[in-house]
């Protein structure tokens, strides 16, 4: 749910379809929200609307901990559970 600086509802959606949200990180490029799931996936999410875009599996039998962006160009680490750290790039090529 999105409330306002009063505390009125401005806008609310059923849950992911990646299942329970560990961290959460803005992305300038799109721009975009980007999730990371419990199981392993990654949800983009489109501002200013809220709108889900996509969401994938990054990591096997593994939970996304933290993502954190690297620049202005669609860059962000992701962190895993395990240990493990993924260097990923937003592609615009597949928004269209």
């Amino acid at each position: 749910c999105i409330f306002d600086g009063l505390g009125a509802l401005k806008h609310q959606q059923p849950a992911l379809p990646a299942g329970p949200v560990l961290c959460i990180a803005g992305l300038e490029s799109g721009p975009r929200v980007l999730c990371g799931h419990a199981k392993g996936q990654i949800s983009s999410i489109t501002l200013p609307s809220f709108v889900l875009k996509k969401h994938w599996q990054a990591l096997e039998r593994c939970k996304v901990q933290t993502l954190c962006t690297a620049g202005h160009d669609g860059i962000y680490v992701l962190g895993a559970e395990n240990g493990t750290v993924q260097l990923w790039q937003r592609d615009a090529s597949v928004d269209q």
